[in-house]
């Protein structure tokens, strides 16, 4: 028998699978979207999460959602800023990490989770070239 945790930053671990749940800012409510974490260690500590639905065949009223989360677990001099909406856009997201180790546990993180989201993805069974 597995057993399942939940964790408070909403990632559940049922043995070597996992799920985020997130609030769905589309359609509100809440959503589970299978994920995978895994942690980089230098002088800091970045715990990374990448989740996703997979595709599910067009844009954001189809359902399909992809998330991706930085966690400083020790020792991580990072900063986030929250771009504001505007006319030209829905707004976005800026990371600024400071420190040799946070650039290269920042690479290690984001090539980890480009290819933890692709993984995902590719489990859902449908390529983003029949979807976009």
């Amino acid at each position: 028998m597995t057993k399942t945790f939940e964790h408070a930053d909403g990632y559940i671990e049922n043995g070597k699978s996992g799920y985020y749940r997130i609030k769905d800012f589309v359609f509100g409510g809440e959503m589970l979207l299978p994920a995978i974490r895994k942690t980089f260690t230098l002088a800091n500590v970045l715990e990374v999460t990448a989740a996703t639905t997979g595709p599910r065949g067009g844009d954001a009223g189809h359902g399909c959602r992809a998330m991706v989360r930085f966690n400083d677990l020790a020792g991580t001099a990072i900063n986030a800023k929250i771009i504001p909406e505007s006319v030209a856009g829905n707004g976005g997201v800026e990371l600024t990490l400071a420190g040799d180790c946070e650039l290269f546990t920042l690479i290690d993180g984001l090539r980890f989770a480009a290819d933890a989201l692709e993984d995902l993805a590719r489990e859902q069974s449908i390529e983003h070239k029949e979807v976009c």
